[in-house]
C-alpha cells in the first residue's frame, strides 16, 4: 500500500496467496479497494482465491477458495467494499464466470456463466450504480477478438455478448474495461490495428 506520493504505508511486502492450489503458481494477481481503504486481493493460477485486507493493511480472516480449477481473474469493487470476480473456469473447457460477494466476503448469489468456448483474459469493471461489464478474449472471424457483456445491479444480464473490435484482421487480446454504467463503458486492448 502507498500514499499519493508513492511512500509505502506498510513496513514490508505482504504475501497475497499462501494456498497450495495457487501459491507459487499465481499467474495473475489483481486488487480492488473500497472507499474506507479496505481491499481484496485475488490470485489466479492453479485455482482462484481471494483474501480480504482491512484499512490498516492486515489480512481479515482466511484466504477463500473460489475454485480450484480456474485461471486468469479480475476483480471490481464498489465504494462499500462489495466486489465481483470475473475468472476463467477450466473444469469443463474454458468458461468465463463471475461471482459476486458482499463486503464481508460472503457470496451474493451463485456463480454466473458469462461466455464459453475458447476464452481467456477476463476483465471486469463495476459502475457506481452496481451494474458491471465483463470483457474477454474469444474467437472472431480472423482469430482472437474482444467481447463484452453487461449486467445490471442485480447481476442479471443486460443483453447478449457483443464483439467489440471492428477490425478483424489478426488477433485482438488482453482487454481492460472501465464502466460508468452498464450501458456506458470504455474498453482498450492490444492487437493488430486498422
Amino acid at each position: 500500500r502507498f500514499d499519493r506520493n508513492g511512500v509505502a504505508l506498510d513496513a514490508s511486502d505482504m504475501l497475497a496467496s499462501t494456498a497450495a492450489y495457487v501459491g507459487n503458481n499465481a499467474s495473475r494477481i489483481s486488487v480492488g479497494m473500497a472507499d474506507d481503504r479496505s481491499a481484496v486481493l485475488v490470485a489466479a493460477g492453479g485455482g482462484i482465491s481471494f483474501r480480504r485486507i482491512n484499512s490498516s493493511g492486515n489480512p481479515v480472516g482466511v484466504e477463500t477458495l473460489l475454485t480450484s480449477v480456474g485461471t486468469d481473474s479480475s476483480i471490481a469493487m464498489d465504494a462499500n467494499g462489495n466486489f465481483t470476480i470475473a475468472y476463467i473456469d477450466s473444469v469443463s473447457g474454458s468458461v468465463v464466470k463471475t461471482q459476486r460477494y458482499f463486503a464481508d466476503g460472503t457470496a451474493d448469489g451463485t456463480t454466473q456463466t458469462v461466455a464459453s468456448g475458447t476464452v481467456s483474459d477476463p476483465s471486469i469493471s463495476l459502475a457506481s450504480d452496481g451494474s458491471y461489464v465483463v470483457t474477454w478474449t474469444g474467437t472472431d472471424s480472423a482469430g482472437n477478438g474482444i467481447y463484452a457483456r453487461s449486467y445490471d445491479a442485480t447481476g442479471a444480464a443486460a443483453g447478449a455478448a457483443v464483439l467489440v473490435n471492428q477490425y478483424q484482421t489478426g488477433s485482438q487480446v488482453a482487454s481492460s474495461v472501465a464502466a460508468a454504467t452498464a450501458s456506458e463503458y470504455m474498453i482498450v486492448w492490444s492487437g493488430a490495428g486498422a
